[in-house]
């Protein structure tokens, strides 16, 4: 028993040794539990600073560097590039509907100057027509005086002569040749009474023709449109109805393109308008001049943007709200709604671009930059 008493009982340096190991790993213990729990309560602390210094700040920025490869640049410059063409389009169609216009004009001053032309030239024929018909009247009327003065002498003598010849023949005081050279002699003197009937007949036919040419030479130099019923009074006068009517739908077909172009002239320059307002908003959008015009540019929500006009300082913190520096100015607000996402929140925000001027490179790499002072006085 007393051995084994001995046994279970430790040296005093080995128990000593064994609690300095147990306190010090204690205290390590202990000092880990607090560094840890010290950097839970940073942390949460930080957070929470952060979160409230971002909901009651109003002069955060954020940095945005945009070269001509930024997928909004090519979207929007692609965006003007097509807009561009159809507003290219639009003048192609305008310079088609105007030439149409200025063609249809042409035809209309053509037709006009042909319509005053058949006027001008009816109304001549009619003149000369009433001459001639007053010619042809007065000539007829000889005509008809001296074929009575010719028949009636030609008549009496024929039957004279013919009854002379038989008795002569009769008391063979003539031969037979002689009696057939008188007797052909009667019978030219019928053919000549004939000739004279038929040209009489010839005069009057052309009376009647040149009266009812002139009729209707009249009737086209007050109305050239035939009315229901009407019936054209000559041949001629029907062509020139016709051809009068062919003139005047060709000139209403003119004004028709004339009022069509018109119309659609107006509705060209309405949506070149739209066009020219569309394009001007693209090409002076602020991603777009940023690329061609290589500006330095921050993001700014609307809430920020009192404490971001030009001439305000810039300052860059290396942590957030801490050990802050000053980095440039703001040069200038530029024009345009930007959505861009919040520093800390990541959500959408709208806002502007505004153009800056930094001193110091590193500060773009930033993700914020500060307006007017540091946020945090330090």
């Amino acid at each position: 028993m007393t051995q084994f008493a001995h046994a279970s009982v430790r040296p005093p340096i080995l128990n000593q040794a064994t609690s300095k190991l147990s306190k010090l790993i204690m205290t390590c213990y202990r000092w880990v539990g607090f560094s840890v729990l010290i950097a839970v309560l940073l942390g949460l602390i930080s957070y929470i600073g952060l979160n409230v210094l971002y909901l009651f700040n109003r002069g955060w920025l954020a940095p945005a560097i945009v070269s001509p490869t930024d997928s909004r640049v090519l979207d929007l410059s692609s965006r003007a590039a097509q807009e561009r063409w159809m507003r290219e389009k639009l003048e192609g169609e305008r310079f088609e509907l105007e030439t149409r216009a200025k063609r249809a004009r042409r035809v209309i001053d053509v037709e006009k100057n042909y319509q005053t032309a058949i006027r001008t030239t009816v109304a001549a024929d009619a003149q000369n027509q009433q001459a001639g018909l007053s010619k042809l009247y007065a000539l007829t009327e000889q005509y008809r005086r001296a074929k009575q003065e010719i028949e009636a002498p030609t008549e009496a003598f024929a039957a004279v002569s013919k009854e002379r010849s038989e008795q002569q023949l009769s008391a063979q005081l003539i031969d037979q040749d002689t009696m057939a050279a008188r007797s052909r002699e009667l019978a030219q003197m019928a053919q000549s009474k004939l000739s004279l009937r038929e040209r009489q007949v010839e005069l009057g036919t052309r009376v009647s023709s040149m009266s009812q040419e002139l009729a209707a030479l009249r009737s086209l130099s007050q109305d050239f449109g035939l009315s229901a019923g009407q019936k054209p009074l000559t041949y001629n006068a029907l062509s020139v109805v016709h051809e009068y009517n062919q003139s005047v739908l060709t000139m209403s077909g003119a004004e028709d393109d004339i009022a069509a172009s018109e119309h659609g002239l107006q509705a060209l320059n309405k949506a070149a308008e739209h066009y020219d307002s569309l394009l001007k908003t693209l090409e002076t959008a602020p991603l777009v001049r940023a690329a061609s015009e290589k500006l330095t540019l921050a993001f700014v929500p609307y809430e920020n943007l009192a404490n971001a006009q030009p001439g305000a300082m810039l300052y860059g913190c290396r942590f957030q709200v801490i050990w802050c520096a000053r980095a440039g100015k703001v040069r200038a607000v530029l024009e345009g709604e930007v959505v861009a996402k919040h520093a800390l929140y990541g959500t959408d925000l709208r806002g502007q671009f505004v153009e800056i001027d930094v001193e110091d490179s590193q500060a773009m790499k930033l993700p914020v930059l500060h307006a007017n002072r540091p946020p945090l006085l330090f």
